[in-house]
């Protein structure tokens, strides 16, 4: 497993953006009236990371859903410009591994299915997929991961569904700061206790 030590106060995390999806029971259930708007509104949030420097940026998978060679091209243009100026990391999901192999981003660097995230003794496992267990888990290390869309029930164990749906219901957008995830699920995981 790679093991990555990005400054957690400069780290923002996604996954689940699916730019290219059409389905309503994705672009509907975000609340927009189109899969254009949608998709406007991801490939936005994903450029609002260029006003920052030196970030680390890490999606958790499918970025990408499909698209057509337009669509593929704005995306692949948009990652390049803010991998320029931060760090991009890019776990493979299960909708954009085509798109990731096809595309030949220069300037992301593609994780595979697993990394742990580590600053001091917090560590922090990532994968697209959800786990029962994970290393660390017993010695506090949190798990965030996507693909559930915000379907899976929360289960206060420390692991949390980092999806595009589930961080615009907790946090109201799609792109959002570690220290604001780990924070809120310190606080969750109290109050269930």
């Amino acid at each position: 497993m790679i093991k990555i030590r990005p400054k957690f106060s400069d780290t923002v995390i996604f996954s689940d953006l699916h730019y290219g999806h059409d389905a309503e029971f994705i672009w509907e259930k975000r609340g927009f009236d189109s899969p254009e708007m949608h998709h406007e509104y991801m490939i936005n949030q994903l450029e609002n990371e260029l006003v920052h420097h030196n970030r680390t940026i890490i999606s958790l998978g499918d970025i990408m859903f499909r698209g057509d060679q337009k669509r593929c091209a704005l995306l692949r243009e948009s990652m390049e410009r803010v991998a320029k100026v931060n760090t991009f990391w890019c776990i493979d999901g299960n909708h954009d591994m085509k798109f990731l192999n096809r595309e030949k981003l220069q300037r992301v660097n593609r994780i595979g299915d697993m990394a742990m995230l580590q600053e001091g003794n917090q560590v922090v496992i990532i994968s697209h997929y959800p786990l029962l267990e994970w290393p660390s888990k017993f010695y506090g290390a949190v798990h965030l991961h996507g693909h559930c869309h915000g379907n899976l029930d929360v289960i206060s164990d420390g692991r949390m569904d980092c999806s595009a749906d589930e961080l615009m219901r907790v946090f109201d957008r799609p792109i959002v700061p570690l220290p604001d995830i780990l924070d809120y699920i310190k606080h969750r995981d109290l109050e269930v206790l």
